[in-house]
């Protein structure tokens, strides 16, 4: 199968005069490639990504480790203050336990 060459969409340039490029067809900066992002905006968009998925396990795991410390410092104060603290810890486990519970209800129940 022969390439027509006056064919609009043929990969030859057309002899004959186009309508608005003239006998080569259109100029080459019209057809540049795209360019690839930028390895910058790469990063950053994947860096945004991961800490979206990684704040609250983040979040947790420093309020855990502050907590801890916590409970420490008031237990070189006095013994009795360690164990308020405990104990505010089990509530906040206690009352998320209940908050999910209400959220999120199993089958048939």
């Amino acid at each position: 199968m022969a390439i027509d060459p006056y064919d609009r969409f043929s990969p030859l340039p057309s002899p004959r005069p186009s309508r608005y490029h003239g006998r080569g067809g259109p100029p080459a900066a019209m057809y540049q490639p795209p360019k690839p992002p930028s390895l910058w905006s790469e990063f950053w968009t994947l860096s945004r990504i991961v800490y979206g998925i990684l704040f609250w396990p983040l979040l947790a795991l420093f309020a855990a480790l502050l907590t801890v410390f916590g409970v420490f410092i008031l237990y070189t104060i006095h013994p009795a203050l360690a164990l308020l603290a405990v104990a505010a810890i089990a509530a906040v486990i206690a009352a998320l336990a209940w908050w999910e519970g209400r959220r999120v209800r199993p089958p048939g129940a």
